[in-house]
């Protein structure tokens, strides 16, 4: 794990603040529609901010998929997602996004097998959809 949240570190450093400036513009144009969190407690696990005009209060933990997706807080160079993994757009992969990823992945790491690889799965494996990325980029 401390290697995973190194490598975290690492894309925070030098690959994600280039995806969240080129997304600053999209995410500010579509803010109406997303939760912009003011406060994130992380000891206690909730965050505070504005969705649809109302204050609300959330506990991470129990926010659905929809709503983690469309989370986001005023950062360094403007309105960015407050998930580690981001899109093009700006906000956290959805399913469908995931999956592309993980099939994608198999395929390069089937393509690149070779007798030293250790031998795979016949199938591909599920993956967790990475709903830990608010604690990794708390962390980080």
């Amino acid at each position: 794990t401390e290697d995973g949240v190194a490598d975290a570190d690492l894309f925070c450093l030098l690959e994600r603040p280039d995806i969240v400036r080129r997304a600053v513009r999209t995410l500010e144009r579509k803010a109406r529609d997303l939760f912009v969190v003011s406060e994130v407690d992380i000891a206690g696990g909730w965050v505070r901010g504005v969705l649809d005009g109302v204050v609300r209060e959330f506990e991470m933990s129990a926010m659905d998929a929809k709503l983690r997706r469309i989370t986001v807080y005023e950062g360094e160079f403007g309105l960015e997602a407050l998930s580690l993994f981001v899109c093009r757009g700006g906000l956290m992969p959805g399913a469908d996004a995931w999956k592309g990823y993980r099939h994608r992945a198999w395929t390069r790491m089937n393509a690149l097998a070779d007798e030293t690889t250790p031998h795979l799965p016949a199938r591909r494996w599920r993956w967790h959809d990475l709903r830990h990325t608010y604690a990794l980029r708390l962390l980080t």
